[in-house]
């Protein structure tokens, strides 16, 4: 098949799928497997040869990341109900001091978004940046925004929130080294983004109105504030798998692979054993402040995380039928004659699926279908690559995004003021991102695990 028919068969699925989801509400799990088929089909590959595709793509991508997506759930799961992701914010207040409010909450949200979905997060927090703004006199829209802009960065870019994950999955990227650089990406753009420009909003005051009382006692967990789990406990809880994923790695790098102790030190670096360790770990420490059993937790978890699993997969099934296509040459060999990097392909690709499918999740699984076919030829880093696809969903947050009516709902804010609160920030945090990512690139051939 003719190359530019290559390219024109990419377009019509990828217009497919945004039309699908955007325009008739279909799921997007359901919308990629149309893409997928159509991909194939336009591309005159044999009808039994995409279905072979789309499987072993589904498939494997389910191999790579569904057992870590859950288990990230469930530990997410525990520290919201024992009541410890509020109290993280209340720790941190007294560590920044009040002076340093919205610090103090940026930084909770970019912590409790590793674990917990970006929704719940902001819905069990909204009360407290209710109490602090009046208790402060901080207009609400300034600490709503250091509290978004950290969540966003963390929902993006920070494993095992499901959307990084699935990229560092599909890339092939090495998951310590994937963490370690995202850290160093994703949190001076949250400051800048979220805090910095908060300075900003303190000139355009945005207090809110009352919250209806419904509402407020679903912001909540069956906990008041400072019960439950201490904060410090929440925040070990959050940083004790990613510090033991990097040191697994470092230790990997210092043993030789030939020693026995090897096997047994790659067995318990492993990613999946380090957060099945720290969720029995987390069980230990909180159960006496659960309201819920451990088995009742599972299962919440495993049910709210099915169709994120299932969007996932679907992105590595449409990946697989693109990389079988050989759109893949056409595109190293466009950007090669237009002198356009890789990464930089990545994020403007994921920044325009941003716009249009409004999720950040499906936008980073959709580009790491398409840009991880190509790594192997251009020889660009995995996990440079994927931060690029992940900094690419941080901006733009449009009202065709959950995450945009949830802030705009929960905070009473009106049209403006959440643009003005969230998707300002965001833009310039994900831009602020993207330009780190291109730093590192710079320094690729001497920074370790690139």
């Amino acid at each position: 098949m003719g190359e530019n028919m290559l390219l024109v068969a990419f377009v019509i699925s990828l217009a497919a799928i945004i039309v699908s989801v955007v325009k008739l509400r279909l799921h997007p799990f359901l919308s990629l497997l149309i893409g997928s088929l159509l991909m194939g089909f336009l591309s005159g590959i044999k009808p039994d040869k995409i279905l072979e595709s789309i499987c072993a793509g589904f498939g494997g991508t389910m191999g790579d990341v569904g057992i870590l997506i859950l288990l990230g759930v469930i530990l997410g799961e525990l520290l919201h109900n024992s009541g410890a992701t509020r109290n993280i914010a209340g720790r941190l207040l007294k560590l920044f001091g009040v002076d340093n409010t919205p610090l103090a909450i940026n930084i909770t949200g970019y912590l409790i978004c590793i674990p917990v979905f970006f929704d719940a997060a902001f819905v069990i927090l909204i009360d407290l940046m209710r109490q602090l703004s009046q208790r402060g006199k901080i207009a609400l829209n300034v600490l709503v925004c250091s509290l978004a802009i950290g969540m966003t960065m963390t929902h993006a870019m920070v494993i095992p929130t499901p959307g990084p994950v699935a990229v560092a999955g599909i890339m092939g990227a090495n998951i310590a080294w994937f963490i370690f650089y995202s850290l160093i990406v994703s949190l001076p753009a949250s400051l800048i983004g979220g805090v910095l420009y908060g300075k900003y909003l303190k000139h355009h005051p945005a207090w809110g109105n009352a919250f209806e009382e419904e509402e407020i006692e679903g912001a909540k967990q069956g906990h008041a504030d400072g019960e439950g789990a201490s904060g410090t406990t929440g925040i070990v809880l959050i940083l004790l798998p990613i510090v033991l994923i990097i040191l697994g790695t470092v230790l990997q790098s210092m043993v030789d692979e030939n020693a026995s102790a090897y096997p047994i030190i790659l067995f318990l670096s492993d990613t999946n054993v380090i957060l099945l360790f720290t969720i029995f770990l987390a069980f230990f420490v909180l159960r006496r402040h659960l309201t819920a059993s451990f088995n009742d937790l599972t299962s919440v978890a495993a049910e709210s995380v099915g169709s994120i699993i299932a969007i996932i997969c679907a992105g590595g099934a449409f990946g697989e039928v693109i990389g079988i296509s050989g759109l893949g040459d056409y595109l190293v060999e466009s950007m090669q004659s237009l002198g356009i990097p890789l990464i930089v392909l990545a994020y403007l690709l994921t920044q325009v699926l941003r716009m249009g499918l409004g999720s950040i999740t499906v936008s980073l699984v959709t580009t790491a279908a398409v840009i991880a076919p190509l790594i192997a030829q251009t020889g660009d880093s995995p996990v440079l690559a994927g931060l690029a696809v992940c900094a690419g969903g941080v901006g733009l947050c449009m009202p065709n995004d959950s995450s945009f009516w949830t802030i705009n709902k929960f905070s009473r804010f009106s049209f403006g003021e959440t643009v003005r609160a969230l998707t300002i920030p965001g833009t310039i945090a994900g831009v602020t991102s993207f330009l780190i990512v291109l730093i590192l690139n710079l320094f690729q051939s001497v920074l370790p695990g690139l």
